[in-house]
């Protein structure tokens, strides 16, 4: 007798047969995910229409759905004699593990195979071809009455043995006296099949012969092929298998759960070690191992095995340079499908010895490589031989960003790699990696302030894996040539924003270097420019100065102007007289050599240090500054001398000229596909709305802004961080308000960046009058008044009306003894205890 089963157990089990999330069944039938999960514990029962809808979904035909639906409502029992029956009509191996994602995979086939009679898969091995195949056979298995047969090829050696082995899979008996091709054909003439040939790229033009025999004379007959390339025959449909989605190692943790990789990783680590789970703490390691791994599925399976023995951060860590740790697949895995080495290994016999040399070369570049670099570090017919390349799936072919572009899975790019490193020549192949890196950006230093700087900032950009490639070897062998790569294209790497790192390998690259000569001189300047920016402001003087003398000493004006534009820059807001010197000098060098960039970039500078005390007095500067950008076409000076114009224009309320200004620069950096300067031009966006009174507009734009910043860790972020604390401030969340403003007071604190310090700390000082704690109010508000006067800092207008209201409260509630007093205690901290003034008391509701 059979255990009685309640319909929400049974709809659970055959859910899970699909390999079906309840959130995605619930998506199909349009229903709630709650809904369908109180279904599946039985504690409600479905409409008449949703329990229709739900067994169409499940597989129940339409003359057994009314017993069903009786079931489903609770009016009759578990319907056994019209128990659906999943035996099909075909070979397909049952799974054994579930299946993972590939939702729109699967859907993309299906709808092929439903307009065309021939799909061909195509990918890198192990990209999952096969098992995608198989899943797709498996969900349109009652189209084909004939049956779905899977035919492997993969041990097949013998060409001629193709026809006889798909015989052999669909029980037909040979004839001695007729061709198996001809049996073949007879057999299936008027039968709706399905075939699924695996595994064709060894045995390519057999299989072509066969399938287009088969088609010509079989005209319901429909074939899937998996192959590393394709058949190239009439009537054949490519579909390249994409990797598994990939995550952003930046995201929290809840949405990694999103992504294909990650769960395959997760449920197969579950296998070896039961109560393995996504944490905090392993989620950035194996979004890493993931993404190393290029998504292939058969990889990250062979590397989940491995949690047993390692942690995911130590997989992570074997994965950078070695192949050894996917190593002992199933043993019951076709031997090639054992190892990742072994499945590469299986691609690389397949090549011809010109097509061999070519990927050891090509293993040199990382992040991919357009056909000139190819040419130029390659030997042979490249392009003939990268399009081979490309069609047997070991190379992909991108146009996205309007250049095309060549990459490798990096998989296959370590195993190219540690061919040639095991051959030799590597050092060879390095050099002439290195010398096309150091021409491409001599080539492109003019170009970067010229009209066609958009194109050279994307082309450079898209190169920066090779620029790291070839400073590590430069590092090694050619020291000068390194120092030009980063010195020469200093605006490049200047917006760029990669400032410790650009330190970390200019300072290496300066000890190795002690010649007294140009490149010396401009390799400083470029470092005290990093430095700058990275906010060490006294190193990056000491370098200014080194680099200064030595332009001098090789009398080289040009650099000698850039060495005194810095020194200008280098000056914080308190010393703003004291940089004017140099920034004038810079100025009328620049004019001597008729350098309008450099003229346009010293009045620039000398606007932004006047604006920190006199806006009126700086506009003039800035808009000349603009005007000989504009002359010369130089986008990003343009860009830079509008959003310096607008901060300017918001700081005095002139709201209507910010917008447009800043409108205009936010559309150049897009353009520039610059992100981070484009973040805070929304930020200024953001203090426009917030100075006009649109409290939740000016909220969209700070969250826009620190969106398109991408990490909370980028220090430009911290201005949109403020900006929120406002907005929580004026709207009335004291508690999130609170918490915003001492974060940036910290960090601020931390970076000695008081401007940002002093607008936050105003923010607490409204907060706590609004707290009615006025002794503590009052302290801040005299402190911040002495430290703008001693900056000549004013204060934004858009915090002008606030600071009023603040401290007409204060003369209210407090005394004119105690408010003299406590402004005069208030003016006389120190940085120090102002800060640990705002940040405390802990606690203010």
């Amino acid at each position: 007798m059979q255990e009685a089963i309640s319909f929400g157990t049974w709809l659970r089990k055959q859910r899970r047969a699909l390999d079906l999330s309840q959130k995605a069944l619930a998506e199909q039938v349009g229903c709630a995910e709650v809904t369908l999960r109180r279904i599946e514990t039985d504690r409600l029962k479905p409409s008449k229409e949703l329990a229709n809808i739900l067994l169409e979904n499940i597989g129940i035909p339409d003359s057994e759905r009314p017993t069903w639906i009786s079931f489903a409502r609770g009016v009759s029992g578990f319907p056994f004699p019209a128990n659906v029956s999943d035996k099909r009509n075909t070979n397909l191996p049952s799974s054994i593990t579930t299946f993972i994602g590939r939702e729109k995979e699967q859907a993309d086939v299906t709808r092929l195979i439903a307009k065309y009679r021939l799909v061909t898969f195509t990918g890198a091995g192990c990209i999952g071809k096969s098992r995608l195949a198989m899943r797709v056979g498996e969900q349109i298995a009652r189209d084909y009455p004939g049956g779905v047969w899977l035919v492997e090829l993969a041990p097949i050696v013998d060409p001629l043995l193709i026809p006889q082995t798909t015989a052999l899979t669909l029980g037909i008996r040979e004839d001695p006296n007729r061709p198996v091709i001809e049996l073949l054909c007879d057999t299936l003439r008027e039968k709706r099949i399905l075939l699924l040939l695996d595994n064709c790229e060894h045995v390519l033009d057999a299989c072509a012969q066969l399938i287009d025999a088969l088609l010509e004379t079989c005209p319901q007959l429909k074939i899937l092929v998996t192959s590393r390339e394709p058949l190239n025959i009439t009537g054949e449909a490519i579909y390249r298998v994409p990797s598994l989605t990939l995550p952003d190692p930046q995201q929290i943790l809840d949405t990694f759960g999103n992504y294909e990789s990650i769960r395959l990783f997760e449920e197969r680590a579950q296998l070896i070690q039961l109560d393995f789970s996504l944490t905090v703490d392993n989620i950035a390691s194996i979004a890493e191992i993931c993404q190393r791994l290029d998504g292939i599925p058969l990889a990250i399976e062979l590397a989940a095995a491995k949690v047993a023995a390692f942690t995911p951060g130590q997989i992570a860590k074997q994965l950078q340079d070695s192949f050894t740790l996917l190593a002992h697949g199933s043993r019951t895995a076709l031997p090639r499908h054992q190892t990742l080495r072994a499945s590469i290994d299986w691609s690389w016999s397949l090549l011809s010895e010109s097509e061999q040399r070519l990927l050891l070369q090509l293993s040199v570049f990382a992040g991919g490589w357009t056909l000139e670099a190819a040419h130029a570090v390659c030997d042979g017919d490249v392009l003939t031989l990268l399009n081979f390349l490309v069609s047997k799936s070991l190379i992909v072919m991108n146009q996205r960003t309007g250049t095309l572009r060549y990459s490798f899975h990096e998989t296959i790019r370590q195993y190219a790699r540690e061919k040639l490193m095991g051959a030799g020549g590597g050092e060879a192949i390095r050099d002439k990696h290195l010398a096309y890196f150091m021409k491409l950006v001599e080539q492109a230093e003019p170009e970067l302030y010229r009209a066609h700087q958009i194109f050279w900032f994307k082309k450079l950009e898209d190169e920066l894996d090779n620029f790291r490639k070839a400073l590590e070897w430069a590092l090694a062998t050619d020291v000068a040539a390194g120092l030009r790569i980063l010195a020469i294209p200093w605006r490049f790497w200047q917006r760029r924003k990669y400032f410790q790192e650009l330190r970390d390998w200019l300072r290496k690259l300066l000890e190795r270097y002690p010649e007294p000569d140009l490149l010396r001189a401009q390799a400083l300047v470029a470092y005290c420019v990093y430095i700058m920016r990275s906010g060490d402001f006294l190193e990056a003087r000491k370098a200014a100065e080194q680099g200064l003398h030595l332009a001098r000493s090789v009398a080289h004006r040009q650099t000698e102007a850039l060495g005194l534009l810095y020194l200008g820059a280098l000056f914080h807001d308190e010393y703003i007289q004291e940089s004017r010197p140099f920034l004038e000098q810079s100025l009328a060098l620049y004019r001597v050599l008729d350098d309008k960039n450099g003229q346009a970039a010293a009045l620039y500078w000398l606007g932004w240090k006047q604006g920190r005390q006199d806006s009126e007095d700086s506009k003039p500067l800035l808009l000349e500054s603009l005007q000989l950008y504009r002359e010369v076409g130089n986008l990003i000076g343009i860009a830079d001398c509008l959003e310096e114009l607008a901060i300017q224009a918001i700081w005095a309320g002139d709201f209507a000229s910010a917008r447009l200004w800043l409108e205009e620069a936010r559309k150049i950096y897009h353009d520039l596909g610059n992100q981070s300067d484009e973040a805070g031009i929304v930020n200024g966006l953001g203090n426009v709305a917030y100075g006009q009174g649109n409290y939740q507009k000016a909220r969209a734009y700070f969250e826009e802004s620190l969106a398109l910043y991408g990490r909370p860790s980028v220090w430009w972020s911290i201005y949109a961080n403020v900006g929120l604390a406002y907005m929580d401030l004026r709207q009335g969340d004291i508690p999130k308000a609170r918490a915003g403003f001492a974060e940036v007071i910290q960090r601020a604190y931390k970076e000695n960046y008081i401007d940002v310090l002093l607008w936050a700390t105003d923010g607490i000082a409204s907060l706590l009058v609004d707290q009615k704690q006025f002794e503590f109010a009052i302290r801040l508000v005299a402190w911040v008044d002495s430290m703008r006067e001693k900056l000549g800092n004013s204060r934004p207008f858009i915090e002008q009306t606030f600071y009023e209201r603040d401290v007409a409260a204060l003369l209210t509630k407090l005394d004119e003894a105690d408010f003299a007093q406590f402004s005069e205690e208030g003016r006389a901290m120190t940085l120090d205890q102002a800060v640990a003034l705002a940040l405390w008391p802990s606690e203010v509701r």
